[in-house]
């Protein structure tokens, strides 16, 4: 048990270290969502969308038993990088709902294991491993968290090196877990019975 806390502990400082030395690092992606040059998936329709409006990022799912997703592929997600994204939770329009970050799936259209990190109807913020595979599926984080700033713009990131990945918000680190087995080269945003915002989508390369 001790051995396990002193391993998060060493972990999470020597992950903090590791982000901050990121934001000097190689800018592989900065999305500002002026227009769709990255190819996102947008569609319209009576219970989901998914739209650049304003120079920002929307999606929008009124069904709980439905995902409204969209990703993008980069072969760069098995290196060492930072991925930062501003996202506010507009709304829920349901107590099933949830909405933030897909990462590290395996498919684009259809995704069966990836990692979720981002806020559901109650206020916690959500860190979990989805799979349809009920072995493989986990929770690693799901509570409120004062670092996160409800129905605001929050800094969401993960700073991956080659067994770990660490989670931050708003730029404070809150959980590091070992790399899941089969990472995907899949990233992009998944709203569950809610409507999201999301802006200033940046990936760098670490050294």
């Amino acid at each position: 048990m001790f051995k396990n806390k002193l391993y998060i502990c060493i972990l999470l400082v020597g992950l903090t270290v590791f982000f901050n030395s990121c934001k000097k690092d190689t800018l592989l992606l900065e999305e500002n969502f002026d227009t769709n040059s990255n190819h996102w998936d947008t569609f319209e329709s009576k219970l989901m969308y998914s739209r650049i409006e304003n120079g920002k990022w929307v999606m929008s799912n009124k069904m709980d038993n439905v995902t409204n997703l969209s990703l993008i592929y980069s072969d760069l997600l098995t290196k060492n990088i930072c991925i930062t994204v501003s996202v506010k939770a507009d709304r829920f329009y349901g107590e099933k709902g949830a909405a933030g970050l897909i990462l590290f799936a395996d498919n684009q259209k259809f995704p069966e294991n990836y990692i979720f990190f981002g806020v559901n109807a109650e206020n916690e913020l959500v860190l979990s491993y989805e799979s349809k595979n009920p072995a493989l599926a986990q929770t690693f984080y799901k509570q409120k968290n004062n670092a996160c700033k409800i129905h605001q713009f929050n800094e969401f990131s993960a700073v991956t090196d080659k067994t770990s990945i660490q989670f931050l918000i708003n730029e404070k680190p809150f959980i590091a877990i070992k790399k899941p087995e089969n990472l995907g080269n899949f990233y992009g945003f998944i709203v569950l019975n809610s409507q999201i915002t999301a802006d200033d989508l940046r990936v760098k390369l670490s050294k």
